[in-house]
């Protein structure tokens, strides 16, 4: 997310869609995805539960894991000690979400 593209800093923008299609598989970048309520992304092996997409409505706090290796080796080491994980969170509505979409921050 792109904070500094967002009007008075509330939101920004959407830069990266990543699709877990196999459980502890490699995450496959995509420009757009279709959004399932209370599921998650569709095509994604992680539906269900809380941890389905990192935006809408905010679940909690998500650790630096081996993932991260997997897109880079060493990220998970320099983003651990700043717990920069980033957030998961549950999804609310169904629809499609696409590279560039406004991303905006509501209070609860």
């Amino acid at each position: 997310m792109n904070e500094s593209s967002a009007p008075d800093g509330v939101g920004g923008t959407l830069e990266k869609i990543w699709i877990k299609r196999l459980k502890e598989g490699p995450m496959d970048p995509v420009p757009q995805a279709a959004l399932r309520a209370n599921r998650g992304l569709v095509g994604s092996a992680n539906q269900g539960g809380r941890r389905q997409v990192t935006i809408l409505e905010v679940a909690g706090e998500t650790k630096p894991c081996h993932a991260m290796d997997e897109v880079h080796m060493g990220l998970q080491a320099v983003m651990r000690p700043d717990w920069g994980g980033g957030a998961f969170a549950i999804v609310l509505t169904d629809g499609v979400i696409s590279l560039g979409d406004p991303v905006l921050s509501e209070p609860l």
